[in-house]
This record gives C-alpha cells, sequence and structure tokens, in this order.
C-alpha cells in the first residue's frame, strides 16, 4: 500500500521494551507521524511482509526471538529490497559496542538510548522536507 500525497508519514516502532515504544510512538505522534508498534524483529518482519508502506522504522538492535541486526539482514534482501529502499531506518541501542559495519550499512541512523525526546523529533521531522521527498521522487 502507498501513501497519497497528502497522507501522514507513518513509522514502524520495533522495540521489546514497552516504555521505549511508548516514548518512540508519543514522540513520533507529536511529529506527525502515524505509527504502528512490534515488539520484536519477527514481529516487525510479518507486519512488512503484509506490504503496508512506512516511511520510517526505529529498530531496537537487542531484541528477543529475533534481534535487529538480523531484521537489518531481512530488509537487506529481494524480498524487501523495494520497500527497504523508500524507508528510513534507525536504530536505537544503549549499548555502543553492537554498533558494527553490518549495523551502520543496513541503518540510516543510529541513535543511542536513552533518547533526548526533544533532538529525536527535531531529527525525524527534519526527515519530513528533505529525505522522504527526495525518496519519493526518486522512486
Amino acid at each position: 500500500m502507498m501513501p497519497s500525497a497528502n497522507s501522514p508519514l507513518s513509522a514502524l516502532v520495533v522495540d521489546d521494551n514497552k516504555e521505549n515504544r511508548y516514548i518512540f510512538t508519543k514522540a513520533l505522534q507529536a511529529a506527525g507521524y502515524q505509527t504502528t508498534e512490534a515488539q520484536q524483529g519477527a514481529e516487525c518482519l510479518a507486519i512488512l511482509k503484509q506490504g503496508i508502506h512506512f516511511d520510517l522504522m526505529i529498530l531496537d538492535l537487542r531484541m528477543p526471538v529475533l534481534d535487529g541486526p538480523e531484521v537489518l539482514r531481512q530488509l537487506a534482501t529481494p524480498d524487501f529490497a523495494k520497500m527497504r529502499a523508500k524507508m528510513y531506518v534507525i536504530v536505537a541501542t544503549g549499548n555502543a559496542d553492537l554498533i558494527n559495519g553490518e549495523v551502520e550499512k543496513g541503518a540510516n541512523d543510529i541513535l543511542e538510548k536513552p533518547i533526548q525526546v526533544a533532538s529525536f523529533i527535531t531529527l525525524v521531522k527534519s526527515l519530513q522536507g528533505t529525505y522522504f521527498t527526495r525518496v519519493n521522487k526518486a522512486i
């Protein structure tokens, strides 16, 4: 499903921590995004397999069942390539040791937790006028 020109941007928040999901979701909604939540990577991929378009994904790296790095690997496969090309992925972690070349290659941005809500809102609002306009025109 592709959004119409007037539809709000959409975000998928993937984090096993309920409080983190709440903070990200409320901040994204304050920035004008429609949000969907997933508690771990397998749930995230199941949602994406439904063909729902997301402009933005917030992805925790350390989760049970299927972690963030594995989600990034799956997003790089042909099954998700077209969808991934239109989605800005921000990985979020409280453990900088989890950041490696594979994560850096698979993500558009890296966010350290705990997040600074005001800075996060500024970041996601800035994407609305720059990144998403370029991507939608290019594809």
